[in-house]
């Protein structure tokens, strides 16, 4: 009688390799090689609107990095500057791939080309505002250093800038027409809403008095560019700009615009005004 061979299987599971964990990272190995297909076969995912915030923050991510890199190769010389913007945006998307590549090895991390897109633009818009700013950056510079008046109006600026970016972040707005309406439709509710709702009274209060206080630089902007005008003209000027402010966020899915906010440049710029 032959003799009777057992073959003992282990479980599908079990025959996989098993991660390699350390605090909250997932770390599988994986074949390079199989890993860069992996890598060639990203896919473009079609997301909706939910997802656009998300895109949009990763666009904004890559933008910094671009714009050191930009200025770590920047020549003296303005016929090398293409060549130094090239080898920045080389830099910073040989970057972005390498990053996506080290991600198939810590799953559930996905990679997808809406965001090799949103990190690549974002790389080469910090390399255009590099460029577009290099003339008048390095001047700045220098003059923040020195003390008076010139020094005041370029922090104002950048402040400024700075918070029309956080009322605007993450720049999701609003693109097909169905995002359109339903914006359209809460418009009503938004604009004649105050913040901080279902919250006690003196805390809507201090949030009103805070974002009030966030814009009193802006108004020392508009008074000190605006010395020669009355105080009425630059209340006015004020009244503009936030209004502008307030229809952009109406067209931006994330944010949430108030009517009372077109008012507070006017007051902060008579306070803020230098006698």
């Amino acid at each position: 009688m032959a003799p009777t061979t057992i073959t003992l299987s282990l479980p599908v599971a079990d025959q996989r390799t098993a991660p390699y964990r350390r605090g909250r990272f997932n770390f599988v190995p994986l074949d390079p090689e199989v890993a860069w297909r992996k890598l060639l076969a990203t896919s473009y995912l079609i997301n909706g609107s939910d997802q656009r915030a998300d895109w949009m923050a990763n666009l904004l991510m890559l933008a910094p990095l671009g714009f050191v890199v930009t200025g770590a190769f920047w020549p003296r010389g303005r016929r090398l500057r293409w060549l130094a913007a090239g080898a920045a945006l080389c830099c910073c998307l040989f970057l972005v791939i390498v990053i996506k590549y080290l991600q198939l090895f810590f799953p559930p991390r996905t990679v997808s080309l809406n965001y090799i897109e949103a990190q690549s633009l974002g790389s080469l818009l910090g390399v255009v505002l590099f460029w577009a700013s290099s003339d008048r950056l390095f001047p700045a510079l220098r003059g923040v250093s020195r003390p008076g008046r010139r020094a005041l109006l370029i922090a104002c600026g950048v402040y400024a800038v700075a918070l029309l970016l956080f009322y605007l972040f993450p720049l999701d707005f609003a693109l097909s027409a169905e995002d359109l309406r339903e914006r359209a439709a809460a418009v009503p509710n938004l604009l004649l809403s105050w913040p901080g709702e279902g919250r006690s009274t003196p805390l809507r209060v201090l949030v009103v008095l805070a974002d009030t206080a966030a814009t009193i630089p802006l108004g020392a902007l508009l008074a000190l560019k605006s010395r020669r005008r009355s105080l009425f003209m630059i209340a006015v000027t004020g009244f503009a700009m936030m209004s502008v402010v307030t229809i952009l966020t109406m067209l931006v899915l994330t944010a949430t615009p108030h009517l009372w906010r077109s008012s507070i440049a006017p007051w902060a710029s008579s306070s803020a005004r230098p006698c």
